[in-house]
């Protein structure tokens, strides 16, 4: 029994039409298969009112907020709706089992985490996907700027890696949808925060998310869309995942 590494996953598609592994997080074990030669067509839908104003095909996604805003709860919901192929990429140790069962009734055997651990880690994970681009039908990566984040607080000049790794996400996203969280900094007014490693993400991002929560009342304000859609949604966190209101 072990913990899935894409690399070893794309070998395994390169010589064998199917194959299974086994995924462990804590307690729980889920049984994971993936056909090679099949990809679902099913476009990303996270189940709540923001599908309305975001079209995720061909597409990165980026939510984006404080910590305990929502960020992984919608991508969890994208994951549960997802009859596909599911590459979840996590960086901080956030995943559920138990959340991901809670919103989703049980955990699709098409389901693959990948937990990384340094942003070396990330970088080859994020090359493999080339290797499995058409098999996939939903990546997500949570959070895709949290290793970048350490890097840069080490005084490393990450921005050619992030640049890279955004670039074939864009790859990707011709074949698979592609949704990715980041952290926040503070803007230089102390007023407002924007995504980690902004610049780049509003570039390289087709819709771009933000989460707010100010204690009172959560919001999501959608800034980005490639329907040119903007809007304010109110919504809760529920057990089921994001109700707007």
């Amino acid at each position: 029994m072990h913990v899935c590494e894409i690399w070893n996953a794309v070998t395994f598609l390169q010589y064998f039409p199917f194959f299974s592994f086994f995924v462990k997080f804590s307690n729980f074990e889920c049984k994971c298969f993936l056909r090679a030669n099949t990809i679902s067509m099913f476009m990303a839908k996270t189940g709540c009112k923001i599908d309305d104003f975001i079209d995720y095909s061909n597409a990165i996604s980026c939510i984006y907020g404080k910590p305990a805003t929502g960020k992984t709860t919608l991508c969890l919901m994208a994951a549960a709706r997802e009859k596909g192929k599911v590459v979840f990429i996590e960086t901080e140790s956030g995943f559920s089992a138990d959340r991901m069962e809670q919103i989703a009734g049980n955990i699709n055997d098409n389901f693959v985490l990948i937990p990384v651990r340094s942003f070396e880690e990330q970088c080859r994970a994020v090359e493999s996907l080339l290797e499995l681009k058409g098999k996939i039908s939903l990546v997500i990566i949570d959070s895709f700027t949290a290793l970048y984040r350490q890097e840069l607080q080490n005084k490393k000049d990450a921005n050619p890696l992030l640049s890279r790794q955004l670039s074939i996400l864009k790859e990707i996203s011709a074949t698979a949808p592609v949704l990715i969280t980041s952290q926040v900094y503070m803007t230089m007014d102390k007023k407002d925060v924007g995504p980690v490693g902004s610049n780049m993400l509003k570039s390289w991002c087709n819709n771009l998310v933000k989460l707010h929560d100010d204690g009172k009342n959560r919001l999501l304000f959608i800034e980005k869309s490639t329907k040119g859609s903007h809007a304010d949604i109110c919504f809760e966190i529920t057990n089921e995942g994001i109700k707007t209101k």
